[in-house]
């Protein structure tokens, strides 16, 4: 027995409409998560151990201006980032150079030795952006370790805490053991 199914040209047209509509929303959907920013707030990350580094947006450091901020080129920039941008690490306060700071040199280098001309992937928090149009990020290296955390540890930076971020209890605690290990610009400090 032979099945046979009877269709007009109108109902083979809308069967394959159907089907262009589904394909060019699937790649479309597609491209839209490979330029989604990973938000680790929105995706309730608890650690900043936990980011998983194939969610982030790379990047390439080409200047690094002191310990918490540097210059990035981005390829293929996602909706509401440029190629070129400036990024704020968050939740770190590096001593400033311009105000001769104690430890700023120190801090500098230890960033620079890390990060320049580096690919970095970047993560994000509650806000996008400061108030001088800088990217605010987390910024992880390729062997997957946070820079942020990383400075803090090794007392190249504080841990920032005027504003909330999502690892800010790490990040106190990750200054609170570098002062105790005399780390880094806490080995100045007294008893």
């Amino acid at each position: 027995m032979k099945l046979r199914f009877h269709t007009d040209r109108y109902g083979t047209s809308l069967f394959f409409l159907a089907i262009l509509i589904f394909t060019i929303t699937s790649i479309t959907l597609q491209a839209e998560d490979q330029n989604e920013l990973f938000y680790v707030d929105r995706h309730k990350v608890k650690s900043y151990k936990q980011v998983k580094m194939n969610m982030l947006l790379k990047a390439r450091v080409i200047h690094v201006l002191d310990g918490d901020t540097v210059e990035v080129i981005i390829d293929n920039p996602p909706q509401k980032i440029k190629s070129n941008e400036t990024l704020r690490l968050i939740g770190i306060d590096a001593p400033e150079l311009q105000k001769k700071e104690y430890y700023a040199e120190e801090s500098l280098h230890y960033a620079e030795k890390s990060l320049s001309n580096r690919e970095v992937w970047l993560a994000f928090d509650r806000t996008l952006r400061d108030k001088y149009k800088r990217l605010l990020c987390y910024l992880y290296t390729g062997n997957g370790d946070c820079f942020n955390a990383a400075a803090i540890r090794e007392g190249y930076a504080y841990a920032y805490v005027w504003f909330s971020f999502q690892f800010i209890k790490e990040f106190v605690l990750l200054e609170y053991r570098a002062k105790e290990e005399k780390t880094g610009l806490w080995m100045a400090e007294e008893e």
